[in-house]
């Protein structure tokens, strides 16, 4: 268990696996040793700034991103070298933490100072179990709002949020980078796809594994495809099967793979899921993430016999968000609560989202409403929460390899009709590899793969018995017994 996590306290995290060192700010820094770390030692030989996890830029070909660091001294220097990393990782610099750019290795903190990136880990310091905190997958909200975790002492660190770990005092971090206006839409692409391809190619050199592409029939991934094609960087393919999967999904990806001659492999679901997996899932994530990864590991599909980069695509949504979330521009807890049911009935969960919301309003940036909450919520909890839990899977890093400032605020730059229907999407991967759009599109709810009938009937009593075992007071049974005419219905 907590395999490549790292924790923060005033003495080391005792565990197999975990070794530590001396922080220059004082605390003491245990990580496991399959996380990847680089340090630069002052002459007490402690840690003066430390990188956990991989960077990778965006912005030099064959530039290690720690080496960007040397000769920096500012504070403003720094947020203008980590503007342009994509990859999972933390940087400690002095006395302050950096996130990556939507949070995904992440940071939890307590009012005692401890910091980790997974609640198991402080859970296990402070003497006591996990809880459900009865998140479940494709039930209302479906991760749990940040800052507030559902554990009164632990609280999660946001995107634009720094932590000073001597003070126990939470900093400010700017969202987008501050991008010069481009000539027009072409020379957008064009760096776009330029800097990507750097981006791929500093993987590609500094990874030291295989590397793989999740394949979908969606534009997100045919994105990255296209440009790991413009980029020349070896690469395989593959696509998971699961109870939900669209024909789409499950013709489309091979299509693409034949065109460019790509490696492909898809990965069937087959004999039953392995309660032990489950556990081992749950508790590795403290029960933060219930997407359909918790499936995946339980039926053994990400298992790999070598070191394995997964390229994941779904963070480009940050892009379409006013589409994802239409009708939330305003700072309205009204609104969620009329369209996801567990807050409506899970006082706890909306209280974290008014805090949220309080805080937003303190800390106004450039980016639309809708944008922020798509990045700060949905990637910096439940996202954050995903690829947290999928580092229990041994040989296997996952990377949403688009969680960069710099690229995901060039992609910001386009119109926003044109995010929200792809077509910016489109244009990329035209440019980058023209052949791949002479497949059509899958819009991801397309003919399924699987019984519909079925499908439905365990979606309706999943729904019925998450209302009684999910909600608070009243409304666990007000809801249920909505649930049921719905089922009696059909």
């Amino acid at each position: 268990m907590n395999q490549k996590q790292y924790i923060i306290m005033d003495h080391p995290y005792q565990e197999e696996g975990f070794h530590y060192l001396k922080l220059s700010c004082g605390q003491i820094l245990s990580y496991h040793e399959q996380l990847k770390l680089l340090c630069h030692m002052d002459e007490q030989e402690c840690a003066d700034y430390c990188l956990l996890g991989y960077a990778f830029c965006c912005n030099e070909m064959g530039m290690e991103a720690f080496d960007a660091l040397k000769g920096v001294n500012e504070r403003e220097q720094v947020i203008r070298v980590i503007n342009n990393w994509s990859g999972r990782w933390l940087l400690i610099w002095h006395d302050e933490i950096f996130m990556d750019t939507c949070g995904l290795l992440g940071c939890y903190y307590t009012e005692s100072g401890i910091l980790s990136s997974g609640i198991h880990c402080v859970n296990t310091v402070l003497g006591r179990k996990d809880k459900d905190i009865r998140i479940r997958h494709k039930f209302g909200l479906d991760f749990y709002p940040g800052p507030n975790t559902g554990y009164a002492d632990i609280r999660r660190l946001m995107p634009s949020q720094t932590y000073q770990i001597p003070q126990k005092k939470l900093g400010k971090r700017g969202l987008f980078q501050n991008i010069p206006e481009f000539a027009d839409e072409k020379e957008r692409i064009e760096i776009f796809v330029s800097e990507f391809a750097i981006l791929l190619h500093n993987m590609y050199k500094f990874y030291d594994g295989k590397i793989t592409l999740a394949l979908t029939a969606g534009y997100d991934s045919r994105m990255v495809m296209a440009l790991l094609e413009y980029a020349g960087v070896p690469y395989a393919t593959f696509t998971m099967d699961h109870s939900n999967i669209s024909r789409e999904d499950v013709e489309i990806p091979s299509q693409l793979a034949a065109l460019t001659n790509c490696e492909y492999e898809f990965i069937p679901r087959s004999g039953k899921a392995s309660r032990k997996r489950y556990k081992e899932f749950d508790r590795h994530c403290a029960y933060m993430a219930v997407d359909e990864d918790r499936n995946f590991y339980a039926y053994g599909q990400f298992d790999r016999p070598e070191k394995t980069a997964v390229i994941r695509s779904g963070i480009f949504e940050c892009a379409g968000a006013a589409k994802v979330f239409k009708n939330f521009e305003k700072w309205d807890l009204k609104q969620y609560k009329k369209r996801f049911v567990n807050l409506r009935h899970r006082k706890d969960m909306s209280d974290s989202l008014n805090n949220w919301i309080a805080y937003m309003k303190e800390d106004e940036q450039s980016v639309q409403y809708v944008d922020r909450f798509y990045w700060e919520q949905r990637c910096g909890c439940w996202l954050s929460g995903v690829e947290q839990s999928l580092t229990v899977i041994e040989n296997v890093d996952s990377f949403q390899i688009g969680n960069c400032s710099r690229l995901l605020s060039i992609l910001m730059g386009f119109p926003s009709e044109e995010r929200g229907t792809k077509e910016h999407q489109y244009k990329i991967i035209q440019k980058a590899c023209p052949q791949l759009v002479s497949v059509p599109f899958g819009g991801g709810k397309g003919h399924p793969y699987h019984s519909v009938q079925e499908v439905k009937y365990k979606k309706d009593m999943r729904y019925i018995y998450y209302c009684i075992t999910c909600l608070d007071g009243k409304g666990k049974w007000k809801e249920a017994a909505r649930g049921v005419k719905r089922l009696i219905k059909k």
